[in-house]
């Protein structure tokens, strides 16, 4: 019973608080293009227009709460609520958006520096609710369509994919530079 009331009270922490401060934060992600050239990729090296004003906002949110919840509500608040939204908000976003080659390698390297902070924040796992962003992520860095069979199927080991054929190719569609007949003709 205790463990119920905790959780709801982190749930509704979450959903008064929160909740719409991550969707702004998160939402930043639709005035940053990932349909980007040389020049762009070395001026996001340089400037990052996206992780870091959002690790910035995300931290300003998050760390206040550390001092005034015990560790085991931090972390759960944290790990189940933050990271969780996080993660469904930026993988909508992804999906409103299109890449260019450059672009997916960005967006790689903005998954994985978001992954590690959020790590940082607390003791539980991240990877998992990030699963599915990065393997959206993934889709978007290959070089073919092609490509998709080194990590599906048989080739892909003891990685269990979230995302189902269909939201494959839809992934896929989100580069204008592959081929729709392609995608389209890709058996999973």
């Amino acid at each position: 019973a205790l463990v119920r009331a905790r959780d709801a009270g982190v749930e509704q922490l979450v959903r008064s608080a929160l909740a719409s401060r991550i969707t702004s934060l998160v939402e930043q992600f639709r005035s940053v293009a990932y349909d980007i050239r040389e020049e762009q990729f070395a001026n996001y090296e340089a400037n990052d227009p996206f992780v870091t004003p959002l690790v910035t906002g995300l931290r300003a949110l998050v760390l206040p709460l550390k001092g005034a919840l015990l560790e085991p509500n931090y972390d759960q608040l944290v790990a189940v609520a933050v990271v969780a939204r996080v993660a469904e908000r930026l993988e909508k976003c992804i999906l409103k958006s299109t890449f260019s080659p450059l672009g997916g390698l960005q967006l790689d390297k903005d998954v994985r520096s978001l992954v590690t902070f959020l790590s940082s924040l607390t003791q539980w796992s991240v990877r998992d609710k990030f699963a599915r962003v990065s393997q959206i992520s993934t889709l978007l860095n290959l070089e073919r369509v092609s490509e998709v069979h080194d990590y599906w199927g048989t080739n892909s080991g003891s990685l269990t994919w979230r995302l189902t054929p269909t939201e494959v190719r839809n992934v896929l569609a989100r580069r204008p530079d592959l081929s729709t007949d392609e995608i389209n003709r890709l058996k999973l």
